[in-house]
């Protein structure tokens, strides 16, 4: 019986040394993966704000060209009302914009739009 406790006497250094190990192996582990997992939440959220910051650009930039075919509408015919920009999004992404001149018919004094 006193062999058996020597064996276990002595192993129990080295298996305390390898459950320590895998102990802190793995803690080690959890903070890398934490760490990588928050640097990729980092660039998403910035690749977010640059995609927004381009759409505000876009959407300001045919705002533009929208008053600025109002203008010319308005230069050319006496009877163009207002403008209006319409940006269709879905999901985050324009599927397309169209620029409506607002025209009054002279003879029945009614609206009607252009798109451009």
């Amino acid at each position: 019986m006193k062999n058996f406790f020597k064996k276990i006497n002595r192993l129990s250094g080295p298996l305390t040394l390898i459950i320590i190990s895998i102990i802190l192996g793995g803690f080690y582990y959890a903070v890398q993966v934490n760490k990588q997992n928050s640097i990729k939440e980092q660039q998403w959220v910035e690749l977010q704000a640059e995609k927004n910051k381009e759409d505000l650009e876009y959407v300001a930039q045919r705002k533009l060209d929208c008053l600025a075919i109002y203008e010319v509408e308005n230069e050319k015919w006496n009877n163009v009302k207002s403008w209006n920009y319409n940006p269709i999004e879905y999901q985050g992404s324009f599927l397309r914009d169209y620029c409506e001149i607002i025209y009054t018919d002279n003879d029945t004094d009614k609206d009607f739009i252009k798109t451009f």
